[in-house]
């Protein structure tokens, strides 16, 4: 099994070892998994192997081992990589384990993958405020980059009302202009038109209304801008909730 995990392109070596999981759910290939998240040199092969692990056995064939792991401080990349893995098992006290833990855990890809993973497991109030605080409070920019993908997929209602249209400073302009570009990259319709229009119209920030107004250029070079029709621009129709995205049956990793 080690045969096929040695391929340097990550995206090869995830692989490899969702489809080990897939094809071979036996005891060898469990005890193989644990290796990798206990020993193995590449922080992301952990967590994949976890993810697995947590995904594709019987709970109570790899609870205690992963809790066990995760719960230590002596090797950072093998807790890591188990409290990542632990989202999976869909447990309320195992999730409230794991958000209490994240606090402590420095590595950006794992917080990256925990998002992901809690995102995709979890689609619910308590995730979208955790998401929430790691959006506007995350110091590494790749991370807040990640929760503000996953609200604005999962939550675009919400997430996006809140804080794009949030104009009294509690929100930095920076982190409400890349909510804005996200929602106009993964929902180009007109309710998100709606939301710049009235950006570009009504907000307190210079730097967030040209923002907006470039945004709307951008998108929709063809269309009046804000400043020329506000208020047909800026009048809801209702509820502009989505369908919450669903992930497929199957596991899926993060790589």
């Amino acid at each position: 099994m080690d045969r096929a995990i040695r391929d340097t392109d990550s995206v090869v070596t995830h692989e490899a070892i969702r489809e080990l999981a897939r094809r071979w759910k036996d005891e060898s290939t469990r005890e193989w998994l644990f290796n990798r998240v206990a020993s193995d040199g590449r922080a992301d092969v952990r967590r994949v192997a976890a993810e697995q692990l947590a995904g594709s056995w019987p709970r109570d064939s790899v609870e205690k081992k992963l809790m066990d792991l995760a719960s230590q401080n002596d090797d950072p990349a093998a807790r890591d990589a188990a409290l990542v893995g632990l989202v999976r098992l869909r447990d309320e006290g195992v999730r409230n384990f794991v958000i209490r833990e994240m606090r402590y855990v420095e590595d950006a890809d794992a917080r990256k993958d925990f998002i992901f993973d809690l995102a995709w497991n979890w689609p619910d109030n308590t995730t979208m405020q955790l998401l929430l605080r790691y959006a506007t409070e995350e110091k590494h920019a790749e991370v807040r980059g990640a929760a503000i993908h996953q609200l604005i997929r999962q939550w675009r209602s919400e997430s996006t009302r809140s804080l794009l249209l949030s104009s009294g400073g509690e929100v930095d302009e920076d982190t409400r202009i890349r909510f804005m570009r996200e929602l106009v990259r993964q929902w180009k319709d007109n309710r998100t038109k709606k939301v710049l229009a009235e950006l570009a119209a009504r907000d307190k920030s210079a730097e967030v209304r040209q923002a907006a107004l470039a945004e709307l250029a951008r998108a929709w070079p063809d269309a009046p801008t804000a400043q020329n029709k506000p208020d047909t621009a800026t009048k809801d129709s209702g509820d502009d909730r989505l369908p919450r995205y669903e992930p497929p049956m199957d596991g899926v990793g993060t790589g």
